[in-house]
């Protein structure tokens, strides 16, 4: 989905144990994916802590994606926290063929190595993220309470910063502080937000120091 190899793979389970994470741009709107360890039963305590930093993602997350491998015989279904709101099964490598055990399952079904099903995944995760047109019209809206919380934040600073320009007798500069707070706010949506450049295109016009 990124387009490039982002990380070390391996064919032996437990190799991924931190997190790891990347922005892409899917149809319009930034999301953020994070790609953590397996849920299993760990083999030693670097791997346990690990599959611990799963769990707490997962908590988080808007959407989990369970990966599988098609190939192989369909495995217990893992126990996954109750506050996860939207759960899309993936099963991977159907190029070398789908076991028997997966017949029926509804899954999203591609191959990293030949690039099938790609689309079908990118959609399903627009479909279950009501990113698309139908839910949302020509301009795509991604928004919960995470974000939610951020652009209240950010209209808090905003409001304070243009009350301080407003005010003929403040100077300017102050109001930087509270864009930085602002723009701070709005990058825990999509990631991160270069604040320096933004404010030296916010006050390119002014002769103040920042």
């Amino acid at each position: 989905m990124l387009g490039f190899e982002r990380a070390i793979v391996s064919d032996t389970a437990g190799t991924t144990r931190d997190t790891i994470e990347e922005i892409i741009n899917l149809h319009g709107i930034p999301l953020r994916l994070v790609d953590t360890a397996g849920v299993r039963e760990a083999s030693d305590h670097i791997e346990s802590e690990g599959i611990q930093r799963t769990v707490r993602q997962i908590e988080a997350a808007d959407l989990l994606l369970e990966i599988s491998d098609a190939s192989k015989p369909r495995p217990s279904d893992a126990v996954f926290p109750k506050s996860i709101a939207k759960h899309l099964r993936v099963l991977n490598k159907t190029d070398l063929g789908e076991h028997p055990s997966w017949h029926g399952v509804e899954a999203v079904r591609l191959s990293c190595t030949t690039g099938a099903g790609f689309d079908q995944l990118t959609n399903t995760i627009r479909d279950a993220l009501h990113f698309s047109e139908a839910d949302w019209g020509e301009h795509a809206v991604a928004i919960n309470a995470r974000h939610q919380a951020s652009l209240e934040n950010a209209r808090t600073f905003l409001t304070a910063a243009l009350e301080l320009l407003n005010d003929l007798s403040t100077d300017p500069e102050l109001a930087t502080i509270d864009l930085r707070e602002a723009l701070d706010a709005l990058g825990e949506i999509p990631g991160k937000v270069d604040t320096e450049d933004l404010l030296g295109v916010i006050f390119s016009s002014f002769c103040i120091g920042k």
